[in-house]
């Protein structure tokens, strides 16, 4: 995939990620894991500078982009079944850091595992807040 090649690390540390969970429940057959998959991620980034701590609000750019995602869904949702390979990851509406929070708080505190891996996607992350 382009991710691959853009970012070949990066990829391989996703795969081997999502890999270790599988491997876990295999290991604890009553256990869940949970395999978060964002999009872009927005929210105030904190950068540390000679000068101190420099807020970089992301939102201001990736919220409206996320906006406008959202509602061109049925669009943007033809152009990855069209072209996987062009647009596998890509495409899905930003999501803020919130939202990844609120499914991570939601799914580490779920108590009814059955020794699974549950992969929480891009359209599944934008229900949480």
């Amino acid at each position: 995939a382009w991710l691959d090649i853009v970012a070949g690390g990066y990829a391989q540390g996703k795969r081997d990620a999502e890999a270790a969970a599988a491997a876990f429940v295999l290991q604890r057959p009553k256990a869940l894991a949970v395999v978060l998959k964002p999009p872009a991620i927005y929210g105030t980034r904190h950068e540390v500078t000679p000068l101190g701590i420099l807020p970089i609000p992301l939102g201001l750019l990736l919220g409206p982009v996320s906006a406008l995602l959202r509602l061109f869904s049925g669009v943007t949702s033809k152009l990855r079944a069209a072209a996987p390979y062009a647009f596998e990851g890509v495409l899905f509406a930003p999501v803020h850091v919130e939202s990844v929070a609120s499914a991570a708080v939601s799914h580490a505190l779920d108590t009814l595992a059955d020794g699974e891996v549950l992969v929480v996607g891009p359209e599944a992350l934008l229900t949480f807040s």
